[in-house]
């Protein structure tokens, strides 16, 4: 059975790249087309991201008792960023990563279940912080519509569940 399985996911690993082989041809000619300096810088910005991140994750660790390097965390943090943006669990897999690898390594799952929650929120909250220049700068346009205040009033309501469980867990 796990040998038929294995045939199934390459076959449509196989399907997937021959329908999508359009695509690919696009990727080249845009990379063609590109500065090659502009790339580079592009690439340096998002590694140092990544590095960001993780130094972020390190941070968050650190007060919990949690003591880890910061490549591991870097690492960790963009699988995760991989697996929250591929399966859109509001963060969800991402923190169950976390506590996997967390428990591989000998930590307790639980601190970095919170860690990866507490980093969620504080992401949440600096969005929100550049959210409300947004809607400043709407209003102080008169472009502000019943749009803009209802999904800002969801993702404010979104933050607030969620620093509520944490609060709840803690």
């Amino acid at each position: 059975m796990n040998k038929f399985l294995v045939v199934v996911i390459l076959f449509l690993g196989v399907v997937v790249v021959a329908f999508s082989f359009g695509e690919l041809e696009t990727i080249v000619l845009t990379l063609q087309k590109a500065h090659l300096s502009f790339f580079l810088l592009a690439i340096f910005v998002q590694c140092m991201w990544f590095v960001s991140s993780g130094r972020m994750y390190q941070s968050i660790f650190h007060l919990l008792g949690v003591h880890e390097d910061v490549l591991t965390l870097s690492r960790i943090a963009t699988a995760a960023n991989f697996i929250n943006v591929v399966a859109p669990t509001a963060g969800a897999g991402g923190v169950a990563l976390f506590a996997a690898e967390a428990k591989r390594r000998g930590h307790p799952a639980g601190k970095a279940t919170v860690a990866a929650a507490l980093f969620i929120l504080l992401d949440l909250s600096s969005f929100l912080v550049v959210l409300s220049l947004g809607l400043i700068v709407l209003v102080r346009r008169n472009d502000l519509d019943a749009g803009e205040i209802s999904a800002s009033a969801i993702l404010f309501a979104t933050a607030m569940v969620f620093a509520f469980f944490l609060y709840l867990g803690y």
